[in-house]
């Protein structure tokens, strides 16, 4: 007698459920074995462990430039900044943490602190030339920021603008790092920042799935790990 549709369909379900078994039972195999390797060459068996690498893993804010709520990449500015300035502009870059973003300044009166100095130097020193020379102040904090964030952010990222005056505001950031972990400070600060307040949620390890597959050793040995970061 030959089974039934119902038979055959649960048949079915059985045999993908033991095959997804499989596959994942020998992905987090290999993944252990890879993590083993790994710590037996003296690295961390996983990130948390580690240094915390790039202002982008360590800081739930992605910092400018980046493309912003109404079309701007610096905090707070309407129009794309171009990389090269204009002809009689005198460009500003304002780097920090949360006292820079001036957020919150800014969703309730529609002012920060790079703003009211630019406008305050266009009207005071652009005046004196005739209007010829203009000001511009761009608004690069981001909240969590230390200035080890920041020193990484203005190398790789902020310097393509051609400032030519950096503001530096730091405030309480890089004074509490003192205060986390019982060891105290680590030189990069990862005592503070490898916390999973401080983590970006793709990469928090203890919350999903995806984190996992995130910090993958096996995949980033089969090349895989730059995709996952691109998705």
């Amino acid at each position: 007698m030959g089974m039934t549709w119902r038979q055959g369909a649960w048949r079915g379900i059985r045999l993908i459920g033991v095959n997804l078994l499989v596959l994942v039972s020998l992905f987090l195999l290999l993944e252990l074995g890879a993590r083993w390797k790994d710590l037996a060459l003296g690295e961390s068996v996983r990130l948390g462990g580690g240094s915390f690498i790039t202002p982008w893993i360590t800081t739930r804010s992605h910092p400018p430039p980046w493309p912003a709520e109404g079309g701007g990449i610096f905090n707070h500015r309407a129009a794309p900044t171009p990389f090269e300035k204009p002809p009689g502009v005198t460009r500003l870059l304002a780097v920090g943490g949360s006292t820079t973003l001036n957020d919150y300044a800014y969703k309730t009166g529609k002012v920060d602190v790079p703003l009211l100095l630019e406008e305050r130097l266009n009207r005071e020193l652009g005046a004196q030339g005739g209007g010829a020379r203009r000001y511009e102040v761009l608004n690069a904090g981001a909240n969590a920021f230390s200035s080890a964030h920041t020193l990484v952010n203005l190398q790789f990222r902020l310097l393509e603008f051609h400032p030519d005056v950096v503001l530096i505001l730091h405030n309480i950031n890089d004074l509490d790092v003192n205060y986390y972990g019982d060891a105290g400070a680590r030189s990069d600060y990862r005592n503070k920042y490898m916390r999973l307040y401080f983590l970006n949620d793709r990469i928090r390890l203890e919350d999903t799935l995806w984190s996992f597959l995130y910090q993958s050793r096996l995949l980033v040995k089969l090349g895989l790990g730059a995709v996952l970061a691109e998705l």
